[in-house]
């Protein structure tokens, strides 16, 4: 026979194990996180023809800056700019706590204090035909989202710098694109379900008058990215890659064949991605109505039994 005491000992377990439950559906909430990252900066940028040259119409430079946070407004802004200027697009920003971070900010560390997704980039003063180039061109993109946080579940921050010039040559030469590389790309997940993807892209090609692609420069190791899935690798031991030289630079030098005299345009995309997306776990409030649930269905089958 059920007595009193014994009733009330297996009400006092079904609540405490009940209420374990749900602290460790809280807990789990609070540190299922994805994170990705991606920073890309190119320094001291010049191109280099080993024959004379006429710059045809107005070259431009753009930098265009995206961010995206589901249950949020999404941001793009763009700076388009002749070539030569300086070109810096408004930083974009999405989702619930990002908005702290300033312009201009390329650092790993800020990403973990924030929950959304962030496009940022500028590209300073200068012409990539000086002996002095371009001093930089940089961009990053950062997004991290909390397992379990509803609508809010997906990030992506995406950010682009591009410049494009048109050249006539006066004779059979090469063209060079000389610059130097800082870079970090980072991705870390916590629950099954969950993913996180940061890259970088960098790619420089060389046109004729048709718009036929005669040269492409793109680097393997400044054109690729890393991901975690289903918590794996785990924070504790992240994919985070970065250059070599993570003061001046890893070098990079990449010259065209010989290109006869005529008319040429030559467009540079420089750009970083950040992709998240969460598990989407049960509200505490969910499990414990699903307890308490389970609790009057056990009640119910005993007094049956009873009678």
């Amino acid at each position: 026979m059920m007595t009193f005491e014994n009733c009330t000992k297996k009400a006092l377990t079904a609540a405490v194990g009940l209420a374990l439950g749900v602290a460790a559906m809280a807990q789990a909430r609070a540190e299922a996180t994805a994170v990705a990252f991606a920073k890309n900066e190119l320094h001291d940028f010049r191109i280099i023809s080993s024959v004379g040259f006429t710059i045809v119409g107005t070259p431009t430079r753009n930098t265009v800056n995206n961010a995206s946070f589901s249950g949020f407004p999404s941001q793009t802004f763009s700076d388009p700019q002749s070539l030569g200027s300086a070109s810096s697009a408004a930083q974009a920003q999405s989702g619930p706590n990002v908005a702290f971070i300033p312009k201009n900010t390329y650092t790993l560390p800020s990403t973990f204090l924030m929950v959304g997704a962030r496009g940022d980039s500028d590209t300073a003063a200068g012409s990539p035909f000086d002996p002095a180039g371009v001093p930089m061109v940089r961009n990053v993109a950062a997004a991290r989202a909390l397992g379990g946080s509803g609508a809010n579940g997906n990030s992506a921050g995406r950010n682009t710098a591009e410049a494009t010039v048109t050249l006539v040559t006066t004779a059979t030469g090469t063209i060079t694109f000389n610059f130097r590389n800082i870079f970090e790309y980072y991705a870390s997940s916590t629950l099954n379900g969950e993913s996180a993807n940061g890259s970088i892209s960098n790619t420089f090609r060389i046109a004729n008058a048709a718009g036929v692609t005669l040269f492409t420069y793109a680097p393997a190791a400044i054109n690729t990215g890393c991901g975690s899935n289903s918590g794996f690798p785990p924070p504790a031991t992240p994919c985070d890659t970065s250059s070599v030289d993570n003061v001046n630079g890893d070098l990079f030098n990449g010259t065209s064949q010989n290109l006869v005299a005529g008319t040429y345009t030559i467009s540079l995309l420089t750009r970083s991605d950040a992709n998240v997306v969460v598990t989407q776990l049960p509200e505490p409030g969910t499990m414990l109505l699903f307890g308490l649930g389970l609790g009057a269905l056990s009640l119910s089958v005993r007094r049956r039994k009873g009678a």
